[in-house]
């Protein structure tokens, strides 16, 4: 069984792949009920990993509304490069 880092993790990795490939587009809205039935998981791993993508500047979260997948400009696309290059 997986623990629930690990679930968080994968929620995460896949959803900012799908961001990055365009799947997501920006600008649309991530609900966090249709992502835990996709991912077949409670509403608290999918939050926590819509969390971190807030951190790492992939989605924007507005206070009573939702969370948005963030459009990225060149220079966001230049300092992800970067990052993965690094890692």
């Amino acid at each position: 069984m997986a623990t629930r880092t690990a679930v968080i993790d994968q929620i995460y990795d896949d959803i900012r792949d799908k961001i990055l490939k365009n799947e997501y587009i920006p600008g649309s809205k991530l609900s966090e009920n249709s992502l835990s039935v996709d991912y077949n998981c409670s509403r608290t791993p999918v939050r926590e990993a819509i969390k971190r993508l807030e951190q790492d500047g992939f989605v924007t979260v507005l206070p009573q509304s939702g969370s948005y997948v963030k459009e990225l400009t060149l220079k966001d696309y230049q300092h992800i490069a970067e990052i993965r290059t690094y890692l």
